[in-house]
């Protein structure tokens, strides 16, 4: 029988296809969103360098076959090859950012030592330009980029124009040739694109915020609490709790209490619900429409989890990033908290987002494993931990048939928040809404009694080993104080010191101890004491 690798590879060969495709799709769909962009541009983004709007709105691949390139897939074949092999690579970096790196020396895009390559408008920069960065801004700047109709320069010219204006009238005295968009000149700097040194010295006076507090205490948010004593205004706070703790209970019924008491407004909060059922989201829509503030869902309403961070720039660039409060519940639908790059660019949105004056709150979940002392501890990298402004982890302190009682405690804080503050909700109710009014939270002396109450609760978790193999070893009629050590030493590998700390500490708690001829002392468990004065 003939090999035929079309029937042998058949279903390869679909699955093959079928990746193909996918690609060829996200591919048309990043093309045309750089397309719309590019032609959409309005005045917020006239504080985005020239060369970064090239990158966002101009996909390497369209770049490469306008210059002359052969493309098959990602790999591109240059004008003057020789060889015929498509040398060139078009990837996407950690930042999310096309760049290209090819391997041939005849390729105008090579670099020698270069495993970077190029992005969009380095690549624009070399092959219209012949690598003259102040031309390729130029040229960008007057013919491919226009603010409401007006070229990008020209928008920045008139701009410097004011700025000159309103420093003659302060009584300032700037040197022009240090100012960043001067008439004659558009600002250089490409960071993939080496040129000829610039004829004006570089300085650190083009960064400078000289002149610029009044516009920025505009911005600054005052002290204002969102969640009271816990998260303040124009801050990241991050809270994790173990699932079953409430965070989601106790988030939304701080946000209710903030905007009944006028801190925030309902229609400025946006809580997006990622972590719930159907019927859920309903009910939680309908509080969140008594109270005038948003819920947003995955898959309702085209809302993607994924663009999370596109949102945020979108936000930025349009100006509605000032006072707007987003809560992502939970952080894991919209950012992958085990990988360290993904958390870093994560967090460097999040913070560009509320230096342009919104605040955001993230749920997270602790760690199924806790720490030595019996805390819960946050899970993932700790990228997201370290760049928030304040960090929270809620654990819960106990529970009986009724009500469950937790802890916020603070590990990082930005401003005057609470390190503990405890909360308690019933369990035996017949809806949400009642669960909901059924939240308290605590004073400073319970909040103290309650921190008290949990450190004996995690003391017990760190015993229960030790705990379980005493118990057991009395069951069994071993229950002379020495025999009693021994065994659990020779059967649980538990260490004499261990068992006697353990044994003396719960002594009255969970087993009585009975002195008997000779002095020997004896062990019996309470419970069982207790269940065999009943029988009698």
């Amino acid at each position: 029988m003939l090999f035929d690798p079309m029937a042998v590879w058949e279903r390869l060969i679909s699955l093959k296809r079928v990746e193909l495709e996918a690609k060829r799709i996200d591919l048309e769909e990043r093309k045309q969103l750089a397309i719309d962009r590019r032609n959409s541009l309005s005045a917020a983004y006239k504080d985005i360098p020239l060369w970064d709007l090239f990158c966002e709105t101009n996909p390497i691949r369209e770049l490469l076959t306008s210059f002359g390139y052969d493309q098959m897939g990602d790999s591109f074949r240059h004008p003057n090859s020789e060889s015929g092999s498509y040398s060139a690579e078009v990837y996407i970096d950690d930042t999310g950012r096309e760049r290209v790196h090819t391997l041939s020396t005849n390729d105008p895009l090579y670099v020698e030592g270069s495993k970077s390559g190029h992005d969009a408008f380095s690549v624009y920069t070399l092959l219209k330009h012949g690598g003259d960065r102040n031309a390729a801004l130029k040229d960008a700047g007057d013919n491919l980029f226009f603010i409401n109709g007006e070229p990008f320069n020209k928008v920045k010219q008139r701009e410097y124009a004011k700025e000159q204006q309103q420093i003659a009238i302060e009584g300032v005295q700037w040197d022009q040739s240090q100012l960043l968009f001067p008439p004659a000149l558009i600002p250089t700097g490409s960071p993939d694109q080496p040129t000829e040194p610039n004829k004006t010295p570089f300085s650190l006076i083009q960064f400078s915020l000289f002149g610029q507090t009044e516009t920025m205490k505009k911005q600054m948010q005052e002290d204002v609490f969102v969640l009271n004593l816990i998260a303040i205004l124009g801050q990241i706070t991050v809270i994790y709790g173990q699932f079953n703790t409430g965070k989601t209970l106790l988030i939304i019924a701080m946000l209710i209490e903030s905007i009944k008491a006028g801190r925030i407004k309902g229609e400025n909060l946006f809580y997006i619900n990622a972590d719930d059922t159907y019927n859920g989201l309903v009910t939680k829509n309908e509080i969140a429409e008594k109270y005038g503030f948003h819920m947003i869902a995955p898959n309702l309403n085209n809302f993607v989890p994924d663009a999370m961070m596109d949102y945020m720039r979108q936000m930025i660039d349009a100006g509605s990033a000032t006072g707007s409060i987003i809560v992502l519940d939970t952080l894991k639908k919209f950012c992958e908290l085990m990988d360290k790059k993904a958390g870093t660019e994560f967090m460097k949105r999040a913070r560009e987002f509320v230096q342009m004056g919104g605040t955001l709150i993230m749920l997270a979940h602790t760690n199924k494993n806790k720490d030595e002392n019996g805390k819960s501890k946050y899970g993932g990298t700790n990228d997201v931990a370290s760049d928030a402004d304040c960090v929270f982890i809620l654990d819960e302190v106990s529970t009986d048939n009724t009500r469950k009682t937790v802890m916020f405690e603070n590990i990082k804080m930005r401003g005057y928040v609470a390190r503990e503050l405890g909360a308690s909700y019933l369990l035996d109710v017949e809806n949400y809404h009642q669960l909901l009014e059924s939240v308290t939270f605590t004073d400073d002396k319970t909040s103290e009694q309650l921190k008290i109450e949990r450190a004996k609760k995690a003391q017990r978790a760190k015993d229960e080993p030790t705990i379980s193999a005493i118990t057991e070893t009395i069951k069994s009629d071993c229950n002379v104080r020495t025999e009693l050590i021994k065994s659990v030493l020779a059967n649980y590998g538990i260490s004499k010191p261990k068992t006697i700390k353990v044994l003396d500490f719960y002594t009255g708690e969970l087993w009585r101890v009975e002195r008997r001829e000779k002095n020997a002392n004896c062990y019996h468990l309470i419970h069982q004491h207790i269940f065999n004065e009943k029988l009698k």
